[in-house]
């Protein structure tokens, strides 16, 4: 994985400002000193690119993350905006589902799509949905059965591409399911209660007590 950050400001009237590396070791940042008058429009960005080499096409994460925020096009926000708006569009017009009654529950609904789309794997079929999603720490973003019992109908219907990529990963990892069937006793495939990558049972046998932390 490889992330490279771009920051830049704007100043109505004034000269940009340049921004300062503050912080050390793995808690850094970038501050921006600047002094403005009561009303004065200024803009303060920061573009950040992420590539990983499950990307598609991508032999260098460094480069790739590089040639993404360099130059006029590749660091200006609006540009990347704009492509941004244009993507979530194309997928809302898709998955978008509409309620009557009251706007907090169209709002809810929204949200829980949304959620759903974002963590949808977009192209790599040794990738499903997390328990926690992409940014919950909790599981370590092992796969549960829930994936399949209630998301997979939304996708079915909403994006029939992203459904079947959630059932290749439970093809990639048949392997795994077949040797926890096998190891209590039966035939067949029987699918990790925490799956990760190899398909093998990451669900730990035991759990510690909180009072006495014994294993238990």
């Amino acid at each position: 994985i490889a992330h490279a950050c771009r920051c830049s400001s704007w100043i109505r009237e004034g000269s940009p400002v340049k921004p300062r590396l503050i912080g050390a070791g793995d808690r850094i940042g970038f501050e921006f000193d600047a002094t403005l008058e009561r009303g004065q429009p200024s803009v303060f960005e920061r573009l950040v690119s992420t590539h990983t080499s499950r990307d598609p096409d991508t032999d260098s994460v460094e480069r790739g993350c590089l040639e993404d925020v360099r130059g006029a096009e590749g660091g200006a926000y609006g540009v990347r905006r704009r492509l941004h708006v244009q993507a979530w569009q194309r997928r809302w017009d898709r998955a978008d589902i509409q309620v009557e009654g009251p706007e907090e529950d169209q709002q809810a609904i929204r949200f829980a799509v949304f959620q759903m789309i974002q963590h949808s794997p977009p192209h790599n079929l040794l990738v499903s949905i997390a328990a926690k999603g992409l940014s919950g720490e909790g599981y370590r973003g092992h796969v549960f059965w829930d994936t399949e019992i209630f998301m997979l109908p939304f996708f079915v219907a909403a994006d029939p591409p992203a459904a079947r990529r959630l059932l290749r990963y439970r093809c990639a990892t048949i392997e795994g399911a077949q040797r926890k069937a096998q190891s209590l006793g039966y035939q067949g495939a029987m699918f990790a209660w925490e799956s990760a990558a190899t398909g093998a049972e990451t669900c730990p046998s035991f759990v510690t007590d909180p009072r006495t932390r014994e294993s238990v």
